[in-house]
């Protein structure tokens, strides 16, 4: 199954943005580690991991049927309609954390107005993936590319701004700022986009129509997403409670620069996946077997490329780039790579349980990992001291990757009858 000009036109287009994204993205990050401390990164690490839960709820993961729709005006009316959604829960959570707040209540370690934050971050992530969806369904890919830089030119800015000025609270607000500014930037070409269909304003009664003919789907792909991203963040919380910010900034600088490889190619490749490999699915089960593999196939071997360097050489790397303080979190990446190898294959390749309507097999998967890797953390942080219990964390980890994996490919080759 080759590859055409096309398909890699696209991926060009994705790729360069992402470089350049990339580039600016690792200024920051040496800006960042020299201007804040790990307490600042374990605060900002926090703080994302409750936006990022509570965000999953703002459409409750309808939009990943924007890109499955058979023709681009009912992607456009499903992307209004999750639109609509978020504005209501948006609402709802300002409500909340309103309450949060009048009472006194601190976010952790950090005083109670940063729940005020919150609601403003889940309306602009949540929107951001609607129009991501989006733009991948009508292949605006420049948009796409155009975004990444955007918004990492202004977290870094603002980062590095408020830095100087309120060091406690920069990460945080260059966070909320790089979301707001990016969701501008969407909304506004979306409008020019979706103006030719005028649907006009949508009711309750057509978000309850939505609700009934995909209950099947929104149940597995909710519950995916929740345990998925529960999963994701459950140790920013534990290592947290037991061991304070400092570790928790450790670990995330650690994720955020193995993040690096992942977010340039693997999401890319990714998206593209998914785009054309739904097409296939439908066309030729046999053209989709192959292209799923061949991508299954290429995602390992650039896996393999980007990480093999911070497996032998970590702790050398962070040291050299970010900093003494930093020593630690290289220590981390020498085994955490061997998990985001895993992550960068089996991340994109997740799609093909979307495609294959299959997300019970994966819901299951997820929910019982996501116990799993509950337990193991909780004995490990009160039988272990924080380094080991990263360390052994990660193991099981790994263990669970590679599982989901061997899943991935026996559904593809199984099902349709390739061995």
């Amino acid at each position: 199954m080759r590859i055409n000009f096309k398909t890699f036109k696209h991926f060009f287009t994705l790729s360069f943005g992402s470089l350049i994204s990339l580039f600016i993205n690792v200024l920051i990050l040496l800006s960042f580690s020299r201007i804040y401390n790990k307490e600042h990164f374990g605060d900002y690490a926090i703080f994302i991991s409750v936006v990022s839960l509570m965000s999953i709820m703002a459409t409750f993961r309808i939009e990943h049927l924007i890109v499955l729709e058979k023709t681009i005006i009912e992607a456009a009316y499903l992307s209004e309609i999750c639109k609509k959604i978020i504005k209501i829960f948006s609402f709802l959570s300002f409500l909340l954390t309103l309450i949060l707040y009048f009472f006194a209540i601190p976010f952790f370690s950090q005083p109670p107005f940063i729940w005020l934050l919150i609601p403003i971050s889940i309306f602009s992530l949540s929107h951001i993936t609607i129009f991501l969806s989006w733009n991948n369904k009508i292949k605006n890919y420049k948009l796409i590319s155009t975004y990444k830089v955007f918004q990492a030119v202004f977290v870094g800015v603002v980062g590095v701004l408020f830095g100087f000025f309120l060091k406690d609270y920069g990460l945080i607000i260059a966070y909320i700022i790089g979301l707001f500014s990016s969701f501008l930037l969407f909304n506004f070409n979306y409008k020019k986009s979706i103006k030719k269909f005028n649907f006009g304003y949508a009711s309750f009664k057509e978000i309850r129509g939505v609700f009934i003919d995909n209950k099947k789907y929104i149940k597995s792909s909710l519950g995916l997403e929740f345990f998925n991203t529960v999963s994701k963040y459950i140790p920013n919380f534990i290592l947290n409670a037991y061991y304070g910010t400092g570790i928790v900034g450790v670990y995330d600088m650690t994720l955020k620069v193995l993040n690096i490889p992942k977010n340039i190619i693997s999401l890319n490749i990714g998206e593209l996946y998914y785009q054309k490999a739904s097409v296939f699915y439908h066309k030729s089960k046999e053209s989709f077997s192959k292209i799923t593999i061949q991508t299954f196939c290429t995602l390992f071997l650039i896996g393999f490329i980007s990480y093999l360097p911070f497996i032998f050489f970590g702790k050398e790397l962070f040291t050299f780039v970010l900093g003494d303080k930093w020593k630690l979190s290289g220590e981390f990446s020498e085994v955490i790579a061997f998990w985001f190898l895993l992550l960068f294959v089996s991340s994109p390749m997740a799609y093909i349980f979307y495609i294959m309507k299959t997300l019970k097999k994966l819901f299951w998967f997820i929910f019982i990992s996501f116990f799993i890797k509950s337990i193991v953390l909780w004995y490990l942080v009160l039988q272990k001291n924080e380094i080991d219990t990263v360390y052994y964390y990660t193991i099981i980890c790994v263990v669970l990757e590679i599982i989901l994996c061997l899943i991935i490919l026996k559904q593809t080759l199984y099902k349709n009858k390739i061995i």
